[in-house]
């Protein structure tokens, strides 16, 4: 049995997540899609936050503040890579 998840839309459904058992097309035809726009958007804002705190464009930060924002910045490039990889497969894999 195929199970897979998939992400309703719509003015009283945004967000939801719902069971689909035995329909693949739900997850191949939307994910990616969904993927680009739900993932790689709030990284980039993270990303790009994280390096303007880092020059401490809106003021000085602390020692401990650096070494979080470093870890932050560090951890939303890698899931931003993992996420740019995973898309790179799907659409390897589009018909």
């Amino acid at each position: 049995m195929l199970l897979c998840l998939h992400m309703t839309y719509g003015p009283k459904k945004a967000g939801n997540v719902g069971v689909a058992r035995g329909r693949s097309q739900l997850i191949t035809a939307d994910l990616p899609r969904d993927l680009s726009h739900d993932f790689r958007t709030p990284l980039n804002i993270i990303i790009g936050f994280s390096e303007l705190m880092l020059e401490e464009i809106p003021g000085k930060i602390n020692e401990e503040q650096r070494q979080d924002l470093n870890d932050i910045l560090t951890s939303g490039k890698r899931l931003l890579g993992l996420v740019n990889t995973l898309l790179e497969r799907f659409e390897g894999q589009a018909p």
